[in-house]
């Protein structure tokens, strides 16, 4: 018994000076050891959404350590739009700024370091438009189509931001009955009516259902359709687009490159996949199809319209009717 336990005391002893042999201070330090990680946090000044010309500020004063180090700020543009020339002022600085050259998207990339290691990036998107117009007391931008180089508003009537994936929930906007105005019934959470509407400019605020499959519809007058096309085709800020702007075509819809992204990346002009409401005021197909209503009544069956439907394997219009909601996107006349 004694010689095994002088036989382990000697393995011992000799695994102790083994481990001592290695100096382990001089390949271990111990302040990367306990080292948090800091985090950065990319953030910009004012709005996301700004006009040519405009100067961009960035903060990444809201960036923290939990160690308490101080920290050190790395800028870089991720991307910008085709042409832009656009170049970052003091971008080792907490507060970097750069002048917005072109209309487009803008993404900015922080990383933080403490002095021992980097951060995960955080990035930061903003718009670029030609301009802002306001209607309704909301704001939206002004954009320019990569395909035909028309104008079109950069977001659906209703939203309070732009598109950055076509599933997100908070840029869905509205959802408008074919030729209806800003009443209260486009809201996604409105009440349910089934009495017909029996004026097209007073119906109320409630989404009105209809039952008959002979003839969908939400009012019972204006059967042809034509006087709610004209109040849509209207570009004096009357209808549910601003001054200037109207209720695109079912041709001028279709002119469009618009996709429905199967990464979740959202098309050239920023539409979500919002969906649509049935002759009940259902949502259905939120954060799978797109559907944009157009002022176009269809020419074989007057009862409906053309609306123009995407999913992730084809665009094309669709004869729809009249009694469903989906978006509206506003273009220049």
């Amino acid at each position: 018994m004694k010689s095994g336990i002088f036989i382990s005391l000697i393995m011992a002893s000799t695994l102790f000076l083994g481990c001592e042999d290695t100096d382990i201070d001089s390949n271990l330090d111990s302040d990367n050891l306990f080292n948090k990680q800091p985090e950065a946090e990319a953030k910009v000044t004012g709005n996301t959404t700004f006009v040519v010309s405009d100067t961009i500020m960035l903060n990444g004063g809201e960036s923290t350590d939990e160690d308490g180090d101080s920290l050190t700020y790395s800028w870089r543009i991720k991307t910008t739009p085709n042409q832009s020339n656009a170049t970052l002022i003091n971008e080792t600085s907490a507060t970097p700024s750069f002048i917005a050259d072109i209309p487009g998207e803008y993404a900015i990339e922080l990383i933080v370091n403490d002095g021992i290691e980097n951060s995960r990036p955080d990035s930061v998107y903003i718009t670029v438009v030609e301009s802002l117009v306001t209607h309704d007391e909301l704001e939206y931008g002004v954009i320019v189509s990569e395909d035909t180089g028309r104008k079109w508003l950069d977001r659906n009537i209703g939203s309070t931001e732009v598109c950055r994936s076509y599933r997100t929930e908070d840029c869905y906007g509205d959802y408008f009955q074919w030729g209806r105005g800003i009443d209260g019934h486009e809201q996604a959470n409105s009440l349910v009516s089934d009495i017909l509407a029996t004026d097209i400019d007073n119906s109320g605020s409630r989404f009105i259902a209809a039952f008959s499959a002979d003839n969908f519809d939400w009012v019972s007058v204006d059967l042809d359709g034509t006087q709610r096309a004209a109040n849509w085709s209207a570009t004096d800020g009357s209808s549910v687009c601003p001054v200037d702007f109207r209720v695109p075509t079912i041709n001028e819809l279709e002119a469009e490159n618009i996709s429905n992204q199967r990464d979740g990346s959202i098309n050239n002009l920023n539409i979500p996949a919002a969906g649509y409401k049935n002759n009940v005021g259902e949502l259905k197909r939120a954060g799978d199809e797109i559907y944009l209503l157009s002022t176009t009544i269809d020419d074989i069956n007057s009862s409906k319209i053309f609306s123009y439907a995407i999913n992730e394997d084809a665009a094309q219009r669709y004869s729809d009717n009249r009694v469903f909601a989906q978006s509206v996107r506003c273009i220049e006349d």
